[in-house]
C-alpha cells in the first residue's frame, strides 16, 4: 500500500501545485473585478467605451454620474444617450456650452468637422477624472459572460475545500 501511495506522491504534489496557482489567479480576477465596483458605492455609474469615434481610448472603464448643468464645461467629457436609440450611450467632449432662455445647449464634437447639438435632458452624466485603460475589456467579457465568474469562484472554493481537507488530514495523522 505504501508503494502505491509513493509512486503517487510526486504527481499529487505537481497538480497541488498547479492547482495552488490556478487558484491564486482566480482569486486576483475576482479581487480585480470586485475592486472597479468600489466607486458605484458612493454614486458612480460605470461605463466601458466600446465605441471607437469616442474621446476616450476604447476598452477603458469609466466613471460618471449626474451633476447640475451649471457644472457642465466645455472639454468636459460627458456620457449622454444617442438621439437614435436610446438604449445605447456615448461619450464624447463638450465642445461650448451656452444658455438660451434657461434653456442649456452642449455642442459636442464628434469627428473632424461633425458638431451635434444637445440639450441637457440628453445627457446622462460627467465622466469622473478617472479613465482605466483596457480594463472595460475585462469587465465587459466577465460581465457577458457570468457563468465564467461562477466557474472562477468554484474553483477558489474547491482549493479552499481540498486545503483543508488535506491540513486536517495531516492532524488527524500528526
Amino acid at each position: 500500500m505504501n508503494k502505491i501511495l509513493e509512486r503517487y506522491k510526486i504527481p499529487f504534489k505537481i497538480l497541488k501545485t498547479i492547482m495552488k496557482v490556478v487558484s491564486d489567479l482566480c482569486v486576483l480576477l475576482i479581487f480585480l473585478y470586485l475592486i472597479f465596483f468600489i466607486p458605484l458605492l458612493v454614486g458612480y455609474k460605470m461605463i466601458t467605451v466600446n465605441d471607437t469615434d469616442s474621446d476616450a481610448k476604447e476598452g477603458s472603464l469609466l466613471y460618471y454620474q449626474k451633476v447640475d448643468q451649471r457644472l457642465l464645461q466645455a472639454s468636459n467629457l460627458i456620457v449622454y444617450q444617442d438621439g437614435e436609440s436610446y438604449k445605447i450611450s456615448k461619450i464624447h467632449r463638450v465642445e461650448a456650452s451656452k444658455d438660451n432662455s434657461s434653456e442649456y445647449s452642449y455642442l459636442i464634437e464628434m469627428g473632424e468637422s461633425t458638431i451635434q447639438k444637445m440639450k441637457y435632458s440628453d445627457i446622462i452624466g460627467k465622466v469622473a477624472e478617472i479613465q482605466i485603460p483596457y480594463i472595460g475589456f475585462y469587465i465587459n467579457y466577465i460581465n457577458n459572460h457570468k457563468s465564467l465568474f461562477y466557474i472562477i469562484i468554484g474553483i477558489v472554493v474547491i482549493d479552499m475545500t481540498i486545503g483543508n481537507i488535506i491540513l486536517s488530514r495531516k492532524r488527524k495523522i500528526k
